[in-house]
């Protein structure tokens, strides 16, 4: 499978990658895939189109945020690994995957996105973190999981609302007893320490400005990128 995997874009990239038909969308195929968790044809497309982890469906959901509302464990740790991925991707709401994963009860599928990396209480527009949109429908397992990672139990939206207040007002007692326990012993991380790696993010952001890649350089680091990839795939069991 690992030799198939490298041939299968090494003939893409011979080809251009642009032997397909006419009427073939691959932004609609890589979407309806990660609707059934079809691993196989999510793993080909992001072989074929470096970008396509960022690619993002009509209603503005990029992959993996499409892949936590399905609940598509597989499909995410791919996605979440892919060239390009960005976990902290937002909506025109301001929620990330994440926070898709919360909202729906995926506590499978926000495993796999914390372990990944991604930033568990960013909170979107109205002020909601991960952990309140899970609170609020009742979702233990998932306010477990989030609690366990370190989600800050504390925190308010923009109208003074706390997770421990979204389970009660929705009737979960036994969640907003959960969370009352996590928030009595929370101990929050300093925000100097928080604040320079925010900075230290913009820095690099506003610094990186690196010259246009040449067709082979970008063949290339595709290579190397599916590659990598590859390897991380045959690590985790999902191929053989």
């Amino acid at each position: 499978m690992s030799s198939g995997l490298t041939s299968a874009f090494n003939a893409a990239a011979s080809r251009g990658f642009e032997s397909e038909p006419r009427n073939y969308d691959p932004r609609l195929r890589l979407f309806s895939a990660i609707g059934i968790n079809d691993t196989a044809t999510v793993q080909k497309i992001l072989m074929e189109y470096r970008e396509a982890a960022g690619w993002r469906n009509a209603q503005g959901m990029t992959g993996l945020m499409a892949a936590a509302q399905a609940g598509a464990k597989e499909a995410a740790w791919i996605l979440a690994r892919a060239p390009n991925a960005d976990l902290e991707a937002m909506n025109a709401n301001g929620s990330t995957a994440l926070m898709f994963a919360a909202f729906e009860g995926k506590a499978a599928v926000a495993d796999v996105l914390l372990k990944a990396g991604a930033h568990i209480d960013h909170v979107n527009a109205k002020g909601h973190s991960a952990l309140m949109s899970a609170a609020a429908h009742g979702y233990r397992n998932t306010v477990a999981l989030l609690l366990d990672s370190g989600a800050d139990p504390t925190i308010k939206d923009f109208e003074g609302v706390t997770a421990v207040q979204f389970a009660r007002d929705n009737e979960h007692a036994g969640v907003a007893d959960l969370i009352a326990q996590a928030a009595a012993v929370f101990v929050p991380k300093p925000k100097a320490e928080t604040d320079f790696k925010n900075a230290g993010a913009g820095m690099t952001a506003a610094n990186s400005n690196p010259p246009p890649l040449t067709q082979e350089q970008r063949d290339a680091q595709n290579r190397t990128a599916i590659q990598q990839l590859e390897q991380k795939l045959i690590k985790a069991g999902l191929v053989g």
